[in-house]
């Protein structure tokens, strides 16, 4: 109870912008060991993260050091929270260094940091290290780490002209399994990756056609699709000899 009653009391010096007076009272509280401090500087760096008061979360940072905290999971997405929203990434990814186990919200973070402030490429391999540590992710968590990494056309457009055809396939294709949706912009960057690459589909078979082909009707673009199979045609004789042909039909009832 008491617990509780200081994490309240807390919060009101927070929602009343009492930022300095909420830091002298976790100081208190620490001392007297009223209540776990975890939860005291989780609320004030909230408090922080809305007002955007970098120095006051630089303050918690330091008791945060004290305590023996510096690898806590939460509390290390929050200081990355903050510091990403004032543009200090280098804070942000030592803070991240930090932490023992990150989770699924600790890599979202760090991803969104970094592709906010403009390093895309840093984003995509955080990406990549995080999908190899082995956290299962759902939907809504895959979803929002697609959308931290930049735009999804963009970013297929930027493999793209890079010459990374399959890479961009590869996005596209996790994207889809993912049940998300494209831009039309992302399409037309699939696109170009098959024609830029006249060995992107080998070792392709039916299914990986057939992602292709529904991902274009799923956005609305069924131009896009009949080319996708008209090149499957020319490319591979035995894979668009298994696609359905109530597929082709109902992609030329939209057009």
């Amino acid at each position: 109870m008491q617990s509780q009653a200081s994490l309240q009391a807390l919060k009101r010096l927070c929602e009343q912008g009492q930022l300095h007076h909420a830091l002298d009272y976790v100081g208190s509280l620490c001392v007297n060991a009223c209540c776990q401090a975890s939860s005291l500087y989780a609320r004030l760096l909230q408090c922080c993260i809305d007002k955007g008061d970098v120095e006051g979360g630089a303050v918690i940072q330091v008791l945060i050091s004290s305590n023996g905290l510096d690898a806590d999971t939460m509390l290390g997405t929050y200081l990355i929270r903050l510091y990403a929203a004032t543009g200090r990434l280098a804070e942000a990814s030592q803070v991240f260094d930090k932490i023992h186990k990150p989770n699924v919200f600790s890599w979202s973070a760090i991803i969104a940091a970094n592709s906010k402030l403009g390093h895309d490429e840093r984003a995509l391999s955080l990406y990549s290290d995080m999908q190899q540590s082995g956290l299962d992710a759902d939907g809504h968590v895959y979803l929002a780490v697609l959308k931290a990494i930049a735009t999804l056309g963009n970013i297929l457009c930027g493999l793209v002209q890079r010459g990374f055809e399959n890479k961009a396939l590869s996005y596209f294709q996790q994207m889809y399994m993912s049940g998300l949706s494209a831009t039309k912009v992302t399409m037309a960057c699939i696109l170009k990756a098959c024609s830029n690459s006249a060995n992107l589909y080998q070792g392709k078979d039916a299914v990986a056609w057939n992602v292709m082909m529904k991902g274009m009707v799923q956005n609305n673009c069924q131009w896009e699709a009949l080319q996708i199979f008209g090149q499957m045609q020319l490319e591979d004789g035995e894979a668009w000899l298994i696609v359905r042909k109530c597929s082709i039909c109902h992609v030329c009832a939209m057009l």
